[in-house]
């Protein structure tokens, strides 16, 4: 288990979650509920919520679904989710969850896809969910405007306290999908760091593919077993952060992100 994920890291996200250090809105369960209904969740439906830390979407995930499972990497998280009526909970990886092929009808991955060894994780993800079974997921797109400066601060802070971040190469995996055993449903661009917490959506299109935007959520639907990957789809750094690190002479980006630190501040 990465040494990232404790009881003080639970501690910290409960607290975050209420207000983000930068100003910036979080999207929220009002945010949620709006997109929640594109899951198409019934009652009946056997539900993953997958990274559900200490049980913070349940109350509204349990609103949609009679069979609400929840999973995440940090025990301490799992123990405070246990006061939810949740179906199950499991401590575990979402790269290698614990649970039988096909026993999923749907799946809820917000917020947590960031911090995972993303093409893994979607194999997991396809595994689990039964043919036609649908994933809602978030996360951040590997290039976002150079004029966005929270999301460039937010990044560097993240990785120097060795946070795992991932940025997700949004157009490679459309164009990668099928490979993993899904098709693309519906997807939405949210273009500024705090953009999603305002529900400010882009719909993903040729166009905005080809933009940069910062987080994304996506509607996945699951067409059959995943095939022989051709590519990654995901990275640790921003194309947008590298370009800083190299028009400043740096190719250790950890270093410009602390030479930028001890510069700037924040």
């Amino acid at each position: 288990m990465d040494k990232s994920f404790n009881a003080s890291y639970t501690d910290y996200w409960a607290d975050r979650v209420k207000q983000l250090s930068d100003g910036t809105k979080i999207a929220d369960d009002a945010i949620v509920e709006l997109f929640l209904p594109l899951l198409k969740l019934d009652k009946n439906d056997w539900l993953l919520d997958m990274g559900c830390s200490y049980g913070r979407f349940f109350p509204l995930l349990s609103k949609y679904s009679n069979h609400v499972v929840g999973i995440d990497i940090e025990a301490s998280a799992i123990e405070r989710a246990s006061e939810y009526e949740y179906q199950a909970l499991a401590v575990g990886a979402l790269e290698n969850l614990p649970f039988s092929d096909e026993s999923f009808d749907k799946a809820f991955c917000w917020a947590t896809f960031d911090c995972t060894e993303q093409e893994q994780a979607l194999l997991e993800a396809n595994r689990i969910l039964k043919l036609g079974g649908t994933l809602l997921l978030t996360g951040k797109n590997i290039e976002y405007p150079v004029d966005d400066n929270v999301a460039f601060i937010a990044e560097r802070n993240a990785k120097l306290k060795a946070f795992p971040n991932h940025f997700t190469d949004i157009k490679k995996l459309y164009g990668l999908a099928n490979q993993f055993g899904f098709e693309m449903v519906e997807g939405f661009a949210f273009k500024y760091r705090g953009d999603f917490g305002l529900a400010k959506a882009l719909p993903v299109d040729e166009t905005i593919l080809n933009e940069p935007f910062y987080e994304y959520l996506l509607i996945l639907k699951k067409v059959g077993p995943h095939h022989q990957l051709s590519d990654l789809i995901c990275d640790t750094f921003s194309r947008t952060a590298k370009k800083f690190g190299e028009n400043e002479g740096y190719t250790d980006l950890i270093e410009f992100f602390k030479m930028h630190q001890e510069k700037h501040g924040i």
